[in-house]
């Protein structure tokens, strides 16, 4: 279900990425990726307080997986993007940097640690760790279609950042 969710998202179809999203939760509830991908599509869909729950979901069982392994830098640069989300910008950027210090050479971290500013607004940071994420080879394409980066389409680094190649 997750799979079919994914590309009914990709392709704008928001409310059926809902439904198959829903069904990936049941069938794992205690997956957070499933939950934010949930929220996604309802914040997408303007179900916004559905959304909120279930990016509380997420981060509860982000947490709950900390607990077992606090260091997972995984984890905590997933934490980041959902505290985000839910407007928590101190400790978005507290986990993330968390994130970074234990694995510096890790594209997802970068790029997480990247989303995380991008939603708050602070574009100079999310530009430059964005820069770091694609050094380190995360895909200019997959930045490119994510939708927590709209805050940094109107300004030229990341235009010039998005060229192939540079």
């Amino acid at each position: 279900w997750a799979n079919i969710g994914l590309l009914q998202y990709q392709q704008g179809e928001f409310a059926a990425a809902v439904k198959a999203y829903q069904e990936a939760a049941k069938l794992e509830p205690s997956f957070a990726p499933h939950h934010r991908n949930l929220a996604d599509a309802y914040a997408r869909v303007g179900r916004r307080g559905e959304a909120r729950q279930a990016y509380a979901e997420c981060l509860n069982l982000l947490k709950q997986s900390l607990e077992v392994n606090a260091k997972d830098a995984e984890v905590l640069s997933q934490l980041a993007v959902v505290e985000a989300k839910l407007e928590r910008r101190t400790d978005a950027e507290r986990h993330a940097a968390e994130a970074v210090a234990l694995a510096p050479a890790d594209a997802r971290v970068r790029y997480r640690q990247a989303v995380a500013p991008a939603l708050n607004g602070t574009t100079d940071a999310a530009l430059a760790a964005l820069q770091e994420a694609i050094r380190l080879g995360y895909s200019r394409d997959e930045a490119r279609a994510d939708d927590d980066l709209t805050a940094l389409r109107g300004r030229r680094e990341y235009a010039r950042l998005m060229r192939t190649g540079d």
